[in-house]
């Protein structure tokens, strides 16, 4: 399973994903387009969560859910997590 970030305010041009293992400790990092972000979390995106820097992350809120709401371009968007596996819900707790 892979753990995946990236900000809420997206640009046109390209944007920086930060994604790593469950089973690493190293964040690897990618430039991505809007397109190819959405096809990646419609096809294997579980769950989304809205991440404070430096707090712990707590799933059961109404941050979190099937839908990503971002702005694109200053425009609002949403984006949805289609893939319904199953996850193993602490990891998502820890905060990184």
């Amino acid at each position: 399973m892979l753990l995946i970030e990236f900000d809420c305010d997206l640009k046109y041009e390209s944007n920086i994903l930060k994604y790593r293992n469950t089973d690493a400790d190293v964040w690897e990092y990618l430039y991505i387009d809007i397109e190819t972000l959405s096809i990646l979390l419609a096809n294997f995106a579980i769950i989304s969560t809205l991440r404070i820097p430096t707090n712990p992350i707590c799933i059961d809120t109404p941050l979190t859910g099937k839908n990503i709401k971002i702005k694109y371009c200053g425009a609002d968007v949403q984006l949805y997590c289609n893939n319904n596996s199953a996850f193993y819900l602490p990891i998502m707790e820890q905060n990184y």
